[in-house]
């Protein structure tokens, strides 16, 4: 009796989250700032859009490539840029030549000149001078006919038939993003909007007037344990922020024997230090206290415990079920006794 007293005299404590070996933090403890500041967290993370995606590491991301339009001040000829030669004196020499993948192009009558790395006037001056060797009298104009700018270049080398310019691309298991022509960019623990900030930088400080937008593709869902007091226990897959509460919901919802002020939550923060908190589900219900509540990250693991009432029902049907046994074991001794006597 003095048990069951006990049991049915407790209640839900207060909120609380406890590393390990360390006394628990109780949010209660927090000042009117901090608890604003947990909710204002809480809400953001469970709003939909693109700034509260944060990428992890098995997503893709699809990454849509644009050329930006600029002014090139200098331009120096590439391989595939095309020229045209023209001879005032003499137009039967007149030709257009396309720069080779070794960078040279061919000129009637006098061989080749390398043209890649030479700007038009810089070109002009060495085929002149070339002619001059041949012709006494020779003034070539070398004018530009057609050519590729880096980012078009750019474009061209990653456009595809299927996906045009757009490329899909998994975050790697360093949690990078490997984009074209770029060194890996961390992508993880970082908004949308941050890292495709970070992309745009980091194409103009390689000199590409190239510009990005990145969208999430397909996303790894979170895997959250749910066992205890609820009508489905189990693991629930999302792909969308899960609260404590919002996962038990998933779970089909706490039983009649359960209890919301003691929900346990087993958890593993991003520095990998794991984590015990006790929620009080009540509050949240009851007085919006959502700081009391958190977005569980991947592989958290939600216990719902039965109520003090439930506990002390289930501890007096396991004392009666032990009198019944022991009582049913005597009258069967005693009847084979009786038996035995021969009367």
């Amino acid at each position: 009796m003095l048990g069951l007293t006990a049991l049915l005299s407790a209640c839900g404590g207060p909120s609380f989250d406890q590393t390990t070996g360390k006394d628990p933090v109780y949010i209660s403890d927090f000042s009117d700032e901090e608890r604003d500041a947990m909710r204002e967290t809480l809400v953001q993370s469970l709003q939909r859009g693109r700034a509260q995606y944060m990428p992890r590491i098995g997503d893709q991301l699809e990454v849509l490539f644009h050329a930006r339009p600029a002014t090139v001040k200098k331009y120096d000829l590439q391989v595939g840029d095309q020229v045209s030669i023209t001879f005032p004196g003499d137009a039967a020499l007149n030709t257009t030549a396309k720069v080779r993948p070794d960078g040279w192009i061919s000129l009637p009558e006098t061989g080749e000149v390398m043209a890649a790395g030479r700007d038009v006037r810089s070109l002009n001056a060495a085929v002149r001078a070339k002619y001059a060797e041949v012709f006494q009298r020779s003034d070539p104009t070398v004018a530009l006919e057609g050519w590729v700018l880096p980012e078009d270049r750019f474009i061209q080398d990653i456009q595809s038939v299927t996906q045009g310019r757009a490329k899909v691309i998994p975050i790697t298991s360093d949690g990078k993003l490997a984009l074209p022509y770029l060194s890996p960019i961390q992508a993880t623990d970082k908004s949308l909007d941050k890292l495709t900030e970070e992309a745009n930088t980091a194409y103009a400080r390689s000199g590409l007037n190239i510009g990005v937008s990145i969208l999430p593709k397909q996303t790894g869902g979170d895997r959250i344990f749910v066992f205890g007091e609820v009508r489905n226990p189990g693991m629930v897959e999302t792909n969308r922020p899960q609260t404590v509460l919002m996962s038990i919901a998933r779970a089909g919802g706490i039983e009649t024997t359960g209890t919301l002020t003691n929900v346990r939550v087993l958890y593993v923060d991003d520095q990998g230090q794991p984590h015990l908190r006790r929620v009080n589900l009540a509050n949240v219900l009851t007085k919006l206290a959502l700081e009391e509540d958190i977005t569980l990250p991947d592989n958290a693991i939600v216990y719902v415990p039965p109520s003090k009432l439930a506990q002390a029902g289930r501890l007096m049907d396991q004392v009666l079920r032990q009198i019944l046994f022991f009582q049913g074991f005597s009258g069967s001794f005693s009847y084979e006794l009786f038996k035995q006597s021969g009367t």
